[in-house]
Order: structure tokens, then C-alpha cells, then sequence
């Protein structure tokens, strides 16, 4: 069985889990537990090993973001970055929120990103 690691940024609507497997059986273990379009999923960590998607946990129907990586190598932190400001992006679709331009600081999207950016290295370091 996978480990999935659920964390709760509390000011906003949707979970955050991140998950690290290289076994055969992620796929099934992942479509039994979120809400996801398989193919799809399935097609970019094959590509690129990670990925970032809205999901929802089906036994409870929360919604959030699925990080997930299918080995602990791949979560650099230039990768950690990269998948970060995807969590971000969602919520801020989901909350129906925009980013703002440096000019005006942009705080509320740059505390999210630094948000998933430590729940991901937390992880990838083993300190949960």
C-alpha cells in the first residue's frame, strides 16, 4: 500500500498530498484512493516522473492537489519549485484568486508556494 501524506494549509479550501512510490501497484492504489483521469496521470510520471493534479480523496471527498513522484531522487529542489507553484496555481483556480505582479508583492501566492514547497521537502527528508 502507498503512503500518502495529507497536509492542511487551514486558510484555504483544499488538501495538499504528496505521495512517493516507485512500486508497480501506485496506479491501481492511486485510482482506488483519488478522484483522477488514469491515462492521463499515468502518461505524465512516465514523462516526467512527477506530477502535480487536482484531485479529490474519494473516502471523504475532500478536495486538493496530488504531488505526486515516483522515486525520492526526483525531489530536488529545483523540482520541489516546480511542482510547488503548480499547488499553487490550483488553489488559487480553485478559490478563484490571481496571482499579482512583484510590484505588488504577490504575499498571498508566494506564502502558498512557500507552503508546498516545505510539506514536499518535509516529506522527501522524512521528517512527518
Amino acid at each position: 500500500m502507498i503512503k500518502i501524506h495529507e497536509f492542511d494549509p487551514c486558510v484555504y479550501p483544499m488538501k495538499l498530498w504528496v505521495c512517493v512510490d516507485s512500486s508497480d501497484e501506485f496506479k491501481d492504489e492511486l485510482v482506488k484512493t483519488f478522484e483522477m483521469d488514469e491515462k492521463e496521470t499515468a502518461k505524465s510520471i512516465a514523462i516526467n516522473g512527477v506530477t502535480t493534479c487536482e484531485t479529490k480523496l474519494l473516502s471523504t471527498n475532500k478536495k486538493g492537489v496530488l504531488v505526486f513522484c515516483s522515486n525520492f531522487e526526483l525531489l530536488t529542489v529545483s523540482n520541489i519549485a516546480h511542482e510547488s507553484v503548480h499547488v499553487a496555481d490550483c488553489i488559487f483556480e480553485y478559490i478563484g484568486a490571481c496571482s499579482q505582479d512583484f510590484s505588488y508583492a504577490n504575499e498571498p501566492y508566494a506564502y502558498l508556494v512557500g507552503w508546498a514547497a516545505e510539506c514536499i521537502s518535509k516529506v522527501e527528508k522524512g521528517n512527518i
